[in-house]
């Protein structure tokens, strides 16, 4: 799955022309190998966040590690890439925190044992920051991890609860649709056909 969606994302960009590389808080530029940054196992290097922009984040680290929150936000996209595939790959915390204990893998996602519920909305925030991102293998990304975790949060609560979410999603994958290239509005529109079911 996760060799699928590499290569899909990669042929998507190619179509898709031009990739912008502005950081996820701003302008401020940066560099990955920079001093003073986190790195990890099974996180890549990036740069730390500014007391303001943790600020502006702060729910976020609730429910994901300093490291990934820090990933999600590097200045480098591809880095922010990983931490999406490592969101991807830990989604099972969220639905069995207790699990956490049980593995050598470096635990991102969930490390304070939130319930699906309390999850659910923190993860609505960091998945609309990425489907609002520039890199469109970001927002490529975020459409599949969507897809992948819908089911699991379905099975945990109220459908009326993530129908008022999803609304969100849906409007803001609407707009993008309008100035992506003709193969990334191929895959939103298939999103979107999805998400009527």
């Amino acid at each position: 799955m996760k060799s699928e969606l590499e290569s899909e994302t990669k042929k998507l960009c190619l179509d898709a022309g031009g990739l912008s590389t502005k950081g996820w808080l701003g302008e401020k530029g940066g560099d990955d190998k920079a001093g003073g940054g986190v790195g990890g196992r099974g996180m890549p290097y990036a740069e730390p966040l500014t007391e303001e922009e943790k600020e502006m984040v702060k729910p976020l680290y609730e429910l994901f590690s300093d490291k990934l929150i820090h990933c999600f936000y590097s200045q480098n996209w591809s880095t922010g890439l990983q931490a999406i595939n490592a969101i991807h790959s830990q989604l099972h915390f969220i639905q069995n925190p207790s699990s956490a204990s049980n593995t050598l893998v470096t635990v991102h996602v969930n490390p304070h044992s939130k319930t699906v519920q309390q999850a659910y909305q923190i993860f609505q925030l960091i998945l609309q920051e990425a489907l609002n991102h520039p890199v469109i293998q970001i927002y490529i990304a975020a459409l599949q991890l969507f897809q992948t975790s819908l089911p699991m949060f379905l099975a945990h609560m109220d459908p009326h609860d993530i129908r008022t979410n999803l609304k969100h999603i849906i409007q803001i994958v609407i707009q993008k649709m309008g100035f992506l290239k003709l193969k990334v509005r191929e895959k939103s529109a298939e999103f979107l056909k999805l998400k009527e079911r």
